[in-house]
């Protein structure tokens, strides 16, 4: 038992640096208990001349025109339920409301995608990709959909898998073998050499040198830069890329990727805990020329989902479309947004 017990920490301690794709798992951030995500969130969608300047929105109701016909100010309300599975897919179901009650009867539109990652892959707006990738990194501790959107924008991007140290992850490998082989046989544990301590002479140097040496090698990417006022922050810089995290939670704080010489600007702000264990941003503010979005963490939770699939709420939430456009939304007109997939 205290073998296992020393091996976590080596792998806890090998696996925890700093690495581009690390810094998009929410590292700060509890393990998730569940297999199911929903979280609530509010978009207040700013178009038009006045899209840098103007200031939040106070209104509870979907959308409103303001101003002149060039300047759309556009409220959404949205819920989001995440199921992950253990080969990596994630599949989303999306709900619109028409005010902030949430409420079944002001549900009026849903959408079902049981391969999120394909759908960002095909996307062609990086603002509305961004966007979804950081929604899934905070839900979900996940750097699945943020890898892809770097991976395509950015080609100097490596992920963890090709900035390991792969000869030493193999003696980690054998090691963790090894103990588990000897675990419950005390006489193999006499008999059978541990990786960790060979026989050879030069191969005890190997091990010495490897134990040494870092498991991820130096992406090139990130350093550490002091601000105007003193402290510290990593900076994740590739020639068309540009992230800001906190020193001490690595939390993101803000990002802006150029593509064709337009920048796509994020800035996240305020990190709370809606249930006590996972910390997420209250608020992400989105940046495109002439588009400014507003996003707000109403709510989250976390759950096993043991009842019903994710496509037989799927098929529920459509159920409830149908109804309310029949009953309570019957003239209800949605106000056209390109935000959302």
């Amino acid at each position: 038992m205290k073998s296992f017990i020393i091996l976590f920490f080596i792998y806890l301690s090998a696996f925890g640096m700093t690495t581009p794709e690390g810094l998009f798992r929410n590292p700060g951030s509890a393990v998730i208990n569940g297999n199911m995500v929903a979280i609530r969130m509010s978009f207040d969608e700013i178009r038009g001349q006045d899209a840098q300047k103007v200031g939040d929105l106070n209104s509870n109701v979907q959308a409103a025109v303001v101003n002149d016909e060039k300047d759309l100010r556009v409220k959404n309300f949205v819920k989001f339920i995440f199921s992950s599975h253990q080969e990596g897919r994630i599949d989303l179901i999306q709900i619109f409301y028409t005010d902030a009650s949430f409420d079944n009867s002001s549900v009026y539109k849903v959408n079902y995608f049981n391969n999120l990652e394909q759908k960002i892959l095909a996307d062609k707006d990086p603002l509305r990709e961004l966007l979804y990738g950081l929604i899934v990194s905070y839900s979900l501790n996940s750097s699945v959909a943020m890898n892809h959107i770097m991976k395509k924008y950015v080609p100097d991007y490596k992920t963890n898998l090709e900035l390991i140290n792969v000869e030493k992850k193999v003696l980690y490998d054998k090691y963790k073998q090894y103990l588990f082989a000897v675990k419950d046989d005390k006489d193999l544990k006499e008999s059978l050499p541990s990786p960790m301590r060979p026989a050879e002479v030069e191969d005890k140097e190997r091990v010495k040198e490897l134990l040494k040496k870092s498991m991820f090698l130096d992406s090139k990417n990130i350093s550490l830069e002091r601000t105007s006022r003193g402290h510290f922050q990593i900076k994740m810089e590739y020639p068309n890329f540009k992230a800001l995290f906190e020193n001490d939670t690595h939390r993101l704080r803000e990002l802006v990727l150029t593509k064709d010489e337009i920048p796509y600007e994020i800035k996240v702000n305020q990190y709370i805990s809606l249930n006590g264990v996972q910390t997420l941003p209250q608020y992400i503010q989105v940046n495109r020329s002439g588009l400014e979005v507003k996003a707000n963490l109403i709510d989250y939770s976390a759950f096993i989902n043991n009842a019903k699939s994710i496509s037989e709420r799927y098929i529920e939430y459509k159920e409830t479309v149908e109804k309310n456009k029949k009953e309570k939304l019957s003239k209800f007109v949605e106000k056209k947004t390109d935000l959302f997939y």
